[in-house]
């Protein structure tokens, strides 16, 4: 279990590694080419534990100035697992939303690909 810091920026880069780290899967796909796999429910569940550290780090993302595809996609998971966690009209999700409106648009549509409506 991650220690928490007093710097939330600390707290949202640590669960952005710890989401990296445990809950990403690199699936081969041919060709020497992979494709990430998210855990989604564990994601959920580390963002349940950690809700301002997910918020920290999506918005770090949301400002990420490398990257911008691997940006784009773990913050989109993010935000999945903050609206999974705590619902679309939720304060919190709806702030982190006004942080990472990109971020928030893509993680509803591929919710309700996943899951419908």
């Amino acid at each position: 279990m991650p220690i928490k810091s007093n710097n939330p920026f600390e707290d949202g880069r640590a669960l952005y590694e710890r989401m990296v780290k445990e809950l990403i899967v690199d699936i081969p796909i041919g060709g020497g080419m992979y494709r990430p796999q998210l855990n989604l429910s564990g994601l959920v569940k580390l963002v349940l534990e950690q809700p301002k550290a997910a918020q920290v780090a999506t918005q770090m993302l949301a400002e990420a100035n490398e990257d911008k595809a691997v940006a784009q996609l773990h913050g989109t998971w993010l935000m999945m697992a903050l609206i999974a966690a705590f619902g679309e009209e939720d304060t919190s999700v709806q702030l982190t939303r006004k942080m990472a409106p990109d971020f928030y648009e893509s993680a509803v549509l591929q919710l309700r690909e996943q899951f419908g409506s």
